[in-house]
């Protein structure tokens, strides 16, 4: 079978591209923790390798261009991960019959867990972005708009079905984005929310009682 012959032809990883892979993620791994621990600035070439427990050489033959490129690895492969679990939430509301409720809580949650869910890369991203080139970051400039497209369907489709009232939905959107996004902020900064209580079921309950058709 044509099928069959293509998988004997692929050849499977050999243990020393496994021990090629292991050695970039340690580099990964020890140039993350210590970014978001120390800085971008205070951390040398020096300290990664040693923080990894790998030969001086081989920082350069997995990372041509150093410490910029980690960096730049880092936040890449990083926000990559951070999208692709955020679109397979998003994915999953569209595809169930579920409620707005249950959906703008879902979409409330993903948009917490996609900042505090790897503490040392939003770090990183808070204090380091001078020192992280442009083209990095792109998947983090792409994430708020897809998401609050996202938004607007849902409530455009679930006011069709009768689960709230026709409006304006951009305008309830940046309503609800910017409340998602306020308490993003106190739990990513560690601050305390000056309203007690006050948490995405509060918020999203409070907005679905105004949108009433």
């Amino acid at each position: 079978m044509e099928g069959a012959g293509i998988m004997e032809n692929q050849k499977a990883p050999t243990s020393r591209d496994l021990q090629a892979i292991k050695r970039r993620e340690q580099l990964l791994a020890s140039a993350k923790t210590l970014f978001a621990k120390n800085g971008y600035h205070n951390t040398s070439v020096r300290d990664i390798i040693d923080n990894a427990g790998i030969a001086s050489g081989l920082i350069y033959h997995y990372f041509p261009k150093g410490k910029q490129e980690m960096l730049d690895t880092i936040v890449n492969e990083g926000h990559k991960i951070k999208m692709k679990n955020s679109e397979e939430i998003l994915k999953n509301i569209h595809n169930n019959t579920i409620s707005l409720r249950e959906g703008l809580i879902t979409i409330g949650n993903c948009m917490i867990d996609f900042w505090i869910s790897d503490p040392e890369l939003t770090q990183i991203m808070l204090h380091e972005h001078n020192f992280i080139e442009k083209d990095s970051v792109q998947s983090e400039k792409d994430y708020p708009p897809k998401q609050m497209h996202f938004m607007i369907d849902l409530l455009r489709e679930k006011a069709s079905q009768g689960e709230i009232k026709v409006m304006n939905y951009k305008m309830a959107m940046l309503v609800l984005a910017s409340a998602f996004n306020y308490l993003t902020t106190t739990q990513v900064l560690h601050t305390q929310c000056p309203v007690e209580n006050v948490g995405i079921v509060e918020i999203v309950d409070y907005l679905l009682e105004l949108w009433k058709p």
